[in-house]
């Protein structure tokens, strides 16, 4: 019997082989490279939908109206933070003389009640602020006991930190630093403070020496930071008054600055402010009437950011402006509806919290509205 060549057939199946694995490679490798310019276009989508933007509702979408359902012995003043945790709870704080940090879930219903665990302190004086650090740990700013208030996600208390007693909020980075927002006095113009393994270890006083002397007259202290960071740990400082946003890397060097005249912002007139604050007459409230201020700087979506405009005179933002974290300006002209949206919270991952109080006699609802920036 003849016997057939093994041979010749196994090295034709073995070049098929390989065919089939280059084959199968080129195409993983094409695939790859569809993913990652898939990945590139989101955010320049989500660019794209806020620069052709006329209204809010062109921008977010509303994803989820929470009700608040709150123990009923507590009655809640205002709401001033919230944050969602990665196990999908939700953090409020409140504010007033029921002031608070609660536990709830999605659906609005109450879990618990966080209490500080130090020796000396049981409870918490005015809860303002939450940030999650690199370790998903909860971090609360209490602006009136100076300190900052260290939680699990589950609520079991972790310990305790010092805060500045000028702090008026915080951002905490990657790199478990912790960096706070001051109000800029007469003889300090000191406005960003980091600190490292809770000590000082750095202050920035960058601001421009006729922004100070403004701000030497009336100490502002805007609700939200106006510090954020983006996706490669770059800072973003927004200054009040000059409309200004400074960048630094994460080594902290200087990077540039970028802001834009928008349509519906009426810059203050240094000279006017100046003339005002030094007289005793109602001239400064008129100027304070007239101007509009940064209030918040977020970073809401991949190399987005997005600033609040409040007006002075009720301390409430008007308009959101947006710009890129290369700083291109997207838009600026997006007039905020507080009656209809509700106060703003915060922004980030992609998402925007805020909140509406519906009042009942002395009571008051509380719905928490999550709105998304959608990719496509």
């Amino acid at each position: 019997m003849h016997q057939v060549p093994i041979w010749p057939i196994c090295k034709k199946k073995t070049q098929g082989g390989r065919v089939r694995e280059i084959s199968r490679l080129i195409l993983l490798f094409s695939a790859l490279l569809i993913f990652a310019s898939c990945r590139k276009t989101v955010p320049n989508k989500q660019q794209a939908r806020i620069q052709n933007a006329e209204k809010f509702t062109d921008i977010f979408r509303l994803e989820k109206s929470i009700r608040l359902h709150f123990p009923g012995a507590l009655r809640v003043e205002n709401i001033v933070d919230v944050l969602l945790l990665p196990n999908r709870k939700l953090c409020i704080l409140t504010s007033g003389s029921t002031a608070a940090a609660l536990f709830f879930d999605l659906e609005g219903r109450f879990l618990k009640k966080l209490h500080p665990g130090g020796k000396f302190i049981k409870n918490f004086g005015q809860p303002w602020q939450i940030e999650l650090d690199p370790d998903n740990s909860l971090n609360i700013l209490d602006l009136r006991r100076h300190k900052i208030f260290i939680f699990d996600s589950e609520g079991s208390y972790l310990g305790q930190r010092n805060a500045p007693a000028a702090a008026s909020s915080f951002r905490i980075s990657k790199a478990n630093q912790f960096y706070f927002n001051l109000p800029v006095a007469t003889e300090e113009t000191t406005i960003l403070a980091l600190y490292k393994n809770g000590r000082p270890s750095r202050s920035f006083s960058l601001m421009p020496a006729t922004v100070q002397e403004v701000l030497s007259y009336k100490t502002i202290i805007p609700k939200r930071p106006l510090l954020t960071f983006d996706h490669e740990n770059n800072i973003f400082q927004a200054f009040p008054v000059a409309g200004t946003i400074y960048k630094f890397g994460a080594d902290y060097h200087y990077k540039g600055s970028f802001g834009h005249p928008l349509q519906r912002y009426r810059a203050p007139d240094i000279a006017a402010w100046r003339q005002a604050a030094r007289s005793n007459t109602g001239n400064f409230q008129t100027v304070l009437s007239q101007t509009t201020l940064f209030s918040g700087l977020h970073n809401p979506a991949l190399k987005i950011l997005m600033a609040e405009f409040m007006n002075i005179a009720d301390r409430q933002p008007r308009f959101l402006a947006f710009f890129t974290t290369d700083g291109e300006f997207l838009n600026g002209d997006i007039l905020y509806d507080r009656d209809r949206h509700g106060t703003i919270l915060r922004a980030d991952n992609e998402r925007l919290f805020t909140c509406r109080a519906e009042k009942k006699g002395t009571l008051a609802n509380f719905t928490l509205n999550v709105y998304l920036i959608p990719r496509n």
